[in-house]
């Protein structure tokens, strides 16, 4: 708890379906790959044009959200989620293209 970092498995086999990072809680945390202190130009320059994105919206339950951008990999899929105000990462999914959305 509060360490930043969620895992969810298949209850069958046990693999790791998503790993959630979250910058709030990930202080000080670096992904070789996705540092929590880009922005989401410096992501979008990093990795090119994204398999998807979205715009920021309003949820009932969750609230306000940010914008995304989502890479798919040959193996696995990065999914970012940007903060509403300043497009700095709020938080990175790391998890299979065969579960990812």
């Amino acid at each position: 708890m509060g360490c930043g970092l969620e895992l969810n498995c298949d209850r069958e086999d046990e693999k790791i379906r998503y790993t959630f990072l979250e910058a709030e809680t990930h202080a000080g945390a670096v992904i070789s790959e996705v540092p929590f202190q880009l922005c989401r130009d410096e992501v979008l320059a990093r990795f090119g044009s994204p398999s998807k994105s979205g715009g920021p919206v309003s949820h009932p339950i969750l609230g306000n959200l940010g914008p995304w951008d989502r890479f798919q990999g040959q193996e696995y899929t990065i999914h970012v989620q940007y903060t509403v105000s300043s497009n700095s990462i709020e938080r990175i999914t790391l998890m299979r293209n065969d579960v990812a959305p």
